[in-house]
C-alpha cells in the first residue's frame, strides 16, 4: 500500500480551531469512506481539450466526520466552500497569491486556505483515458506548480 507523508509545520501554518486535524492515518480513512460511502453519481466524463478522452467521474455521499478526516486530516486539506469563516490554512506563497493579478490565480489561492466543518460528499475523478482505454496523461500542464503556489487547481 502507497505510504502518505506529512507536510512540515514550517509550510503549514493553522489559525483557528486545531481540533479540525485529526491523526487517523489516510488509509484507515479510505476504509472508512468504503465501509460508509453511498453513490450519489457516476458518469463517464469528456475532456474539455480532446473529445475522444473521457475519464469516470464519481460522487460519493459519508458522514461529515468522515468526509472531515479525509480533507483535514494531516494528509489532506479542504477544497471546497468559501466561506470567510473557514479560511484557516495559512501558507506564506498561497497568502501572496491572494493579490495576483490574474483572477483565477486569486480565486485558487483564497480556497487553498479552506477547511470547511460540514462538507457531505466527496467528488472523485479518474484519469483521462483514449477510447482504446489508453492513459493519455495529463491536461492541465501547471497542475503540480499550482499545486504549490496556489494550493488548489
Amino acid at each position: 500500500m502507497t505510504r502518505f507523508v506529512n507536510i512540515s509545520p514550517r509550510v503549514w501554518q493553522l489559525t483557528g480551531d486545531m481540533s479540525q486535524l485529526p491523526s487517523v492515518g489516510y488509509e484507515r480513512i479510505i476504509r472508512r469512506i468504503a465501509s460508509q460511502a453511498d453513490i450519489v453519481a457516476h458518469h463517464r466524463e469528456r475532456a474539455k481539450h480532446n473529445s475522444n478522452c473521457f475519464r469516470a467521474y464519481v460522487k460519493l455521499k459519508c458522514r461529515a466526520e468522515t468526509i472531515s478526516l479525509f480533507h483535514s486530516s494531516r494528509s489532506g486539506h479542504w477544497l471546497r466552500a468559501n466561506a470567510r469563516r473557514e479560511r484557516n490554512l495559512s501558507v506564506k506563497r498561497w497568502l501572496r497569491a491572494q493579490a495576483d493579478d490574474d483572477r483565477e490565480r486569486r480565486k485558487r489561492a483564497r480556497w487553498a486556505t479552506l477547511t470547511p466543518s460540514s462538507e457531505l460528499c466527496l467528488e472523485l475523478k479518474g484519469g483521462f483515458l483514449s477510447l482504446s482505454g489508453k492513459p493519455v496523461g495529463f491536461f492541465k500542464q501547471t497542475r503540480s506548480r499550482d499545486l504549490r503556489e496556489l494550493g488548489f487547481t
